[in-house]
């Protein structure tokens, strides 16, 4: 999601929603970069990888970090979608699936100059030296039937507020089956 901040200065990440049980990454803000005056990147927020979560642990930390962040997650998406003037949303899945066009969106978006090469040199290199080799499978399902039904009641009223506002809704993989 792309915003125009405060005095001019852009707001920029991509909004992964809540982790779905049946998605495939676990949900994350991937990043947030401000362009202006001032350039940071910031990790906001990171679950804890599922295959690092143990049973015991998960009986404990777990269910409430699902209420916290799940809730947290939606009150996030709809105020940028209430108080956001000049909004540009990009889901991760499109990032995936079609990566130079959706940096074209966001490069026009933001009125900022990139050459075709550096967009290329990204597309080429979109693996990255830091990306983990294979998806570890877990050993325990880490939801509650109250926890998916919580999620998909976020996931329902968030989608709803994007096709409100004439964006593309969720990606179908995070809509309740």
């Amino acid at each position: 999601m792309a915003t125009e901040g405060p005095r001019g200065s852009c707001t920029v990440g991509t909004v992964q929603g809540p982790y779905h049980p049946t998605a495939h990454p676990p949900a994350s803000i991937n990043g947030v970069a401000m362009a202006g005056p001032r350039c940071e990147h910031k990790n906001l927020l990171t679950p804890p990888p599922l295959s690092t979560v143990r049973p015991q642990q998960a009986l404990v930390e777990w269910p409430d970090f699902v209420n916290s962040y799940a809730s947290w997650w939606a009150s996030h998406v709809l105020d940028w979608l209430k108080y956001g003037r000049h909004i540009l949303v990009v889901h991760y899945e499109d990032l995936k699936q079609n990566l130079v066009s959706q940096l074209q969106k966001m490069v026009a978006f933001l009125n900022v100059s990139v050459t075709e090469d550096r967009l290329l040199c990204v597309e080429n290199n979109r693996d990255g030296n830091f990306k983990r080799s294979g998806a570890r499978q877990k050993g325990f399902e880490p939801f509650t039937k109250e926890m998916k039904d919580l999620i998909n009641k976020y996931i329902v009223i968030v989608d709803k507020a994007l096709r409100d506002r004439n964006f593309t809704g969720l990606p179908k993989e995070y809509l309740p089956r």
